[in-house]
């Protein structure tokens, strides 16, 4: 008999944030390619939010970057933060992965 699966917050929560964030990187990409620099501003801004709720302080600095920049129209600059941002996100998944199996 199996028993009621007892939930993990912790574990909705990172499970949402991952899922949510790897949608809104794909946006930024797109978004950025298109030259939408309030786009690529307003989706840094907000997985920049959902980094600080989860104590990811690299990837939201390098997310408050990426705004900034996007806000200047800078598309050098843009495109180099996000491929740190990508990389960085790779981190914090692994470690918030890592940190569920615990």
């Amino acid at each position: 008999m199996s028993s009621p699966q007892n939930s993990d917050p912790l574990k909705e929560l990172v499970d949402l944030f991952l899922k949510d964030a790897r949608l809104r990187l794909q946006k930024l990409a797109l978004a950025l390619a298109a030259k939408d620099y309030n786009a690529v501003a307003a989706t840094a801004h907000t997985i920049k939010g959902s980094a600080n709720n989860l104590g990811a302080r690299r990837l939201a600095s390098l997310l408050s970057n990426l705004e900034i920049q996007a806000k200047a129209g800078n598309l050098t600059d843009s495109a180099n933060i996000l491929l740190s941002v990508g990389s960085e996100f790779q981190e914090v998944e692994t470690a918030l992965l890592a940190e569920l199996q615990k």
